[in-house]
């Protein structure tokens, strides 16, 4: 059973619960770095939620003002900020279109990708970004593809007889090459 009269814990001023020093954040400022905050990371959330909530307005016009007048300032953070973030939201973005147009959730995805080893499901090469197959009737998702052999399924429509028509021409053809 847990001490909570233990140094590794702290009661929370705001829920009155005890919780390991992790769920308390530091307070900011160099004087006062080494102290923790009185409320924890969950009663804290709650309070910012509703803080704003409450100041919503007033909050959103001073950010507005702000950025008026800090134009340059406000650009330079912005560029900052993505250049920081952009790949994180580059993947978030592209998971939320995964599940958009696929019903496809992270996890899956994922289990996909490791499942195929890197390599297309049709011509077995590794594929550089993988591309979701999926079935444009029913939008079923079937498997993961290289980008040739997807757009090859879409412009023979998913019409199985006329890529058995275009296996045929192959075959009577083969390497032929028209002399001139």
């Amino acid at each position: 059973m847990l001490d909570l009269d233990d140094e590794n814990f702290k009661k929370c001023s705001e829920c009155k619960k005890s919780k390991p020093l992790s769920s308390f954040r530091k307070r900011k400022g160099p004087k006062w770095s080494r102290w923790l905050r009185s409320q924890c990371r969950e009663c804290e959330s709650q309070y910012k939620s509703r803080y704003f909530l409450a100041n919503k307005f007033r909050l959103t016009s001073r950010h507005t003002a702000w950025k008026k007048e800090n134009t340059e300032k406000a650009k330079e953070y912005r560029q900052r900020w993505w250049e920081k973030n952009k790949d994180a939201i580059r993947a978030k973005d592209r998971a939320i279109r995964r599940r958009k147009l696929y019903g496809l959730s992270e996890q899956k995805y994922q289990e996909m990708l490791s499942s195929s080893g890197g390599l297309c499901a049709i011509c077995k090469k590794p594929y550089g970004r993988p591309n979701i197959d999926h079935d444009h009737e029913t939008g079923l998702v079937r498997d993961i593809l290289c980008r040739s052999c997807n757009s090859g399924l879409g412009n023979f429509n998913d019409n199985v007889d006329v890529m058995r028509m275009a296996i045929a021409y192959l075959q009577r053809h083969g390497k032929a090459v028209v002399k001139q």
